[in-house]
């Protein structure tokens, strides 16, 4: 067991089509109105209790930040539908006296407070935290113990931030903005001993350069006792080593516990700046850029989206403005803060092989929040009549739904039929026998033995396959397999490609019955959700039991895989590789029924590498039928020594030489040839292929009982012979004059045990 599917409905579509449109989007802070001329600086966070929270700088001028600001609050508690009136989340802290950096730079006057850099934390416990600063050279906690509805004193934190001055002489330090982070419990049975720390990243500055806040270096606070008490951590990094002027930061929990950080900085070649720490304080790796992530020197957000806590690498999202043309990782671009873009990663935030356009106009900072459903809320500085006007703080409802285009795919045009409900027109029996698969009264039948496949006769790159499968008895399994090579892979029954599990009733610690998608044999795809390894699992149980009918909904884009079981996406894969390929059903041990096969091809964005393009059809046929020894033959008394079993054919190694040899029935001519083989035991002894009937025409098999699988490839034109194995080529030699022009093929025993699979022959004359 262990390898381990999607529809076309005849009338009218019965199930819903996932994927959505942005479903909410909304200005929370309008400019210009409730007495404030600008509002900037998003934080947002979603409560253990389901509230959302949104907070902002509210300034009384707009060119500076050093006006009088005040932060102002709004919270909902319906995912963001109704609203409360906008209100200052916490007083002007008492005895605050204007930063002498901002008089120096003449920023203001002295009568003006700021309030400024927001950062919100919502812990497990049910506490929602505030951590903000104040005319840039102090830092207060305030905390909200009802669920964000109201905030408590503020308590100045700014001499954790002190302890930081032997080290580097700051007259400005600010917190996030955005969110925080507390530290989980970590994996199953790998405790986080470190669980509940918070952490808030910091930028300071020695306020000699431009308004104040250049250069600058950045660290971390920490409270290890649920924000009674603060530290600052390790000093990261200052200007200009290694980068320019790091500052505003925003940081996410990997999947082993450890701490990124994604820096705003001014270095050359716009890029983002990141870092880890095993701890979130201590034992930052040095800054090094990420090609992959744009900087237009702007406050980005970055948060990891909830999964399973087995997860073996975290699914993270990253937005900020991206102004390149396309979003393409080696275009150029400026500083222009324009085109807010959402960034997916499924493996810890090595890679960012997804991305999707929020807002292609003027934009600025942002931040995120997530909920456990996957759901995703943007507040982010909405500027639609030029760069830098900062006109209001919009709110978008996002998930990854609309990240991976789902909803622009929720149309039911264009679909074509796959399975014409009468007969198997359209696929091919791959190494089966002739009555495992068959058409009857609407369903492609599959008695379930041998193992094998069937698959289409064309391939597919961008689609999206719909389809309805029944087991015909619990714990049944099979699969239905995306971009598949033509013929199976060596020494064994299926394909090289992307499977999605049919399974029925069987759960355990590395498989479900849920809908796992997974590559196999030299395929690849990255799973959101994994649990190790590169298996996929679903974040929700949907399948129905034997024997009721399921619903698949598989769509293929660019290597991105998203699967919806009974109408709701369970499992998603990125960078998935071969990309174009074969669409396969799957016969594993057990009946089952498939119908309403549909699918929608869909446009192929780019043109695919070599090696993105699976292994074509070029007119392979099977000699072997994986239940017995139809179109063989042999000697009578050797021919029991000769086994089906299931999709391997195997000799007993009691005979050996000519007198034990397996023949093909049908004659062949030219011809190629596969056959995969191998010795389970050491021993002495090497079997062969024997060429048209002629015994003194074999080509041996040497292998030493090592188990491992070899694939011959031989091609025979006239008398000239070729063989290669397992790729590489050991014999090209004409034959001996007077082979006859056409006889069998001989699978000739080695005196030994021996195993042979996937006999695969296409004629060439």
């Amino acid at each position: 067991m262990s390898r381990t599917v999607c529809l076309l409905i005849g009338l009218m579509l019965l199930w819903p089509l996932p994927g959505h449109a942005q479903t909410l989007r909304t200005n929370l802070f309008q400019s210009g109105q409730g007495g404030y001329p600008r509002y900037r600086i998003p934080a947002l966070t979603r409560t253990t209790q389901g509230s959302l929270l949104a907070v902002c700088e509210a300034r009384t001028r707009t060119d500076s930040d050093w006006s009088h600001t005040d932060l102002l609050f709004r919270r909902s508690t319906d995912g963001g539908k109704i609203w409360s009136t906008a209100s200052r989340i916490v007083p002007t802290p008492p005895n605050l006296t204007r930063n002498p950096v901002a008089l120096a730079h003449r920023q203001g006057t002295a009568e003006e407070r700021t309030l400024h850099n927001p950062v919100l934390i919502s812990t497990r416990d049910g506490t929602v935290h505030l951590i903000f600063g104040a005319e840039y050279n102090r830092v207060f906690h305030s905390r909200s113990t009802n669920d964000g509805a109201s905030f408590g004193p503020a308590q100045e934190l700014t001499s954790a931030c002190d302890t930081l001055r032997p080290r580097y002489d700051w007259k400005v330090v600010a917190p996030g903005p955005g969110h925080g982070l507390e530290l989980s419990a970590g994996r199953p049975g790998k405790t986080n001993p470190l669980a509940g720390r918070l952490v808030v990243p910091i930028w300071l500055s020695p306020g000699t350069h431009g308004s104040g806040h250049h250069p600058s270096g950045i660290a971390t606070l920490i409270s290890d006792d649920h924000g009674s008490t603060w530290k600052a951590g390790d000093l990261i990094a200052t200007d200009p080593d290694p980068i320019a002027d790091p500052s505003e930061a925003t940081l996410a929990e990997l999947a082993d516990g450890r701490v990124l950080l994604n820096v705003r900085n001014e270095s050359p070649g716009l890029r983002r700046a990141i870092t880890t720490s095993p701890d979130g304080a201590t034992g930052w790796t040095p800054l090094k850029r990420s090609d992959s992530l744009f900087d237009p020197t702007c406050a980005a957000s970055l948060i990891r989206v909830p999964g399973n806590p087995r997860e073996a690498a975290a699914t993270l999202v990253f937005t900020n403005p991206d102004n390149r043309p396309g979003s393409s990782p080696n275009a150029a671009g400026s500083r222009d803060r324009r085109g807010l873009t959402v960034r997916l990663s499924a493996d810890d935030g090595q890679t960012w092989p997804l991305h999707r356009v929020l807002d292609p106009g003027p934009s600025g900072y942002s931040d995120l929040a997530a909920g456990p459903d996957g759901s995703l809320w943007c507040l982010y500085e909405n500027s639609p009549d030029s760069p830098l006007s900062y006109a209001a703080l919009t709110l978008v409802r996002i998930d990854l739904d609309w990240i991976f285009g789902e909803d622009l795919r929720s149309s039911t045009n264009g679909f074509v039929s796959l399975f014409n409900g009468r007969n198997l027109d359209g696929w091919v029996n791959i190494n089966c026998a002739p009555e495992t698969w068959r058409a009857t009264n609407g369903v492609i039948a599959c008695t379930g033995e041998p193992i094998g496949e069937l698959r289409t006769t064309r391939m597919y790159q961008n689609f999206i396959l719909e389809l309805e499968w029944r087991h015909l008895k619990p714990k049944g399994n099979a699969g239905v397999f995306v971009w598949a090579d033509a013929i199976t892979a060596k020494g064994q029954p299926f394909h090289r490609g992307v499977e999605v599990q049919v399974l029925d009733g069987l759960e355990s610690e590395w498989y479900t019955s849920d809908g796992d998608v997974f590559p196999i044999h030299g395929a690849r795809l990255t799973p959101l959700y994994g649990w190790g390894g590169d298996r996929a699992f679903p974040v929700t149980r949907r399948m129905r039991p034997s024997p009721e009918w399921n619903h698949y909904r598989i769509t293929c884009i660019d290597g991105r895989l998203t699967h919806a079981v009974n109408g709701q996406v369970v499992t998603r894969g990125v960078q998935g590789s071969p990309r174009k390929g074969y669409i396969c059903l799957e016969s594993e041990g057990s009946p089952i029924e498939f119908r309403h096969l549909r699918i929608q091809e869909l446009p192929a964005a780019t043109a695919l590498a070599p090696d993105d393009i699976a292994e074509p059809d070029v007119g392979f046929q099977s000699l072997y039928t994986g239940m017995d020894l139809r179109g063989w033959t042999a000697k009578p008394e050797v021919m029991h020594h000769w086994k089906a079993n299931d999709w391997t054919l195997e000799h007993d190694g009691k005979t050996d030489g000519d007198s034990g040899t397996l023949w093909s029935d049908p004659e062949h001519g030219d011809f190629e040839m596969i056959v995969d083989w191998r010795y389970p035991d050491d021993g002495p002894g090497e079997g062969a292929v024997v060429l048209r009937g002629d015994s003194k025409r074999a080509l041996t098999l040497s292998g030493k009982g090592s188990k491992a699988w070899h694939r011959t490839r031989i091609t025979l034109r006239g008398n000239r012979v070729s063989m290669t194995v397992d790729g590489v080529e050991t014999v090209s030699d004409p034959l001996h004059e007077g082979i006859a022009s056409s006889g069998r093929i001989g699978l000739r025993p080695a005196g030994r045990a021996m195993q042979w699979a996937n006999v695969f022959v296409r004629r060439l004359d």
